[in-house]
C-alpha cells in the first residue's frame, strides 16, 4: 500500500531509470478502494556496481486535490471560452440584424423620398402624351393658331415639370449614395460644408 496523507519520506518500488539524475514525476495510482489518486514523487536513485537501480528514496505526496482543482479549472476555462465564443457569435448576428434593419429603413426612406418626384414626372409625362395624341388627332382636320399655342404652352410646362422632378430625383439618389459611402467608410475626406448642408436639405424638402 503506497497510500499517503500529506508529505512523508518513503522507499519507492525499485524500477530502472533512464539516467542517474534526481527524479521528479507525477502519476495516477489506483488504490485498494478503487479510487484514483494523483501522486507526486521527488527523490533520487541508488545503483549497484553495474549501474542498475536498487533503491529509490524521496518524497511521495498526494496531490489529488490539486489535480482535481486544476482539472475543474480547465473545464471551467473551456466552458467560459465557449460562452465567450457564443456571445461573440450572438453579437455578430445582432450587428448583422441591426445593419439589415438600418438598410431596410434606408431603402424605405429612399423609396419614400423618390416617390414624389417620380410620381410628378409620371403625371407630367402622361399629360404631355395625352396632349400630343390629341393634337395629332386634330392635325389632319387642321389646327387653329390658338390650339397650337395651347399645346405648346402645355408641352413647355410639362417639360419643365419633368426636368425639375427628374433633377430632384437624381439629386436625392446622389445624396443618399454619398451618405451611404460616408457611413460605411472610416476614411476622412475634404468636403464643402455648404454642399453637405444642401444635400441634407434636399432630402428634407417636400
Amino acid at each position: 500500500d503506497i497510500g499517503v496523507t500529506g508529505v512523508q519520506t518513503c522507499a519507492l518500488p525499485i524500477y530502472t531509470l533512464d539516467n542517474h539524475k534526481d527524479f521528479d514525476i507525477e502519476y495516477r495510482s489506483l488504490w485498494p478502494d478503487e479510487s484514483i489518486h494523483w501522486l507526486s514523487a521527488k527523490g533520487r536513485g541508488f545503483y549497484d556496481a553495474t549501474g542498475k537501480a536498487v533503491r529509490l528514496e524521496g518524497v511521495l505526496q498526494d496531490i489529488t486535490e490539486r489535480e482535481t482543482a486544476e482539472i475543474e479549472l480547465a473545464q471551467h476555462s473551456r466552458e467560459l471560452e465557449a460562452a465567450i465564443e457564443t456571445l461573440r457569435k450572438d453579437r455578430e448576428k445582432l450587428v448583422t440584424a441591426e445593419k439589415m434593419a438600418a438598410l431596410g429603413s434606408l431603402v424605405a426612406g429612399v423609396a419614400h423620398e423618390l416617390n414624389t418626384p417620380i410620381g410628378n414626372s409620371l403625371i407630367a409625362a402622361t399629360t404631355l402624351m395625352d396632349s400630343t395624341r390629341a393634337i395629332a388627332g386634330k392635325y389632319a382636320q387642321g389646327l387653329s393658331r390658338s390650339m397650337l399655342e395651347n399645346y405648346l404652352v402645355d408641352a413647355i410646362d410639362g417639360s419643365l415639370i419633368l426636368e425639375r422632378n427628374l433633377h430632384r430625383a437624381a439629386d436625392l439618389i446622389n445624396s443618399f449614395k454619398q451618405i451611404a459611402i460616408d457611413q460605411g467608410s472610416t476614411e476622412t475626406r475634404r468636403f464643402s460644408l455648404s454642399t453637405v448642408v444642401a444635400e441634407v436639405l434636399v432630402t428634407l424638402w417636400p
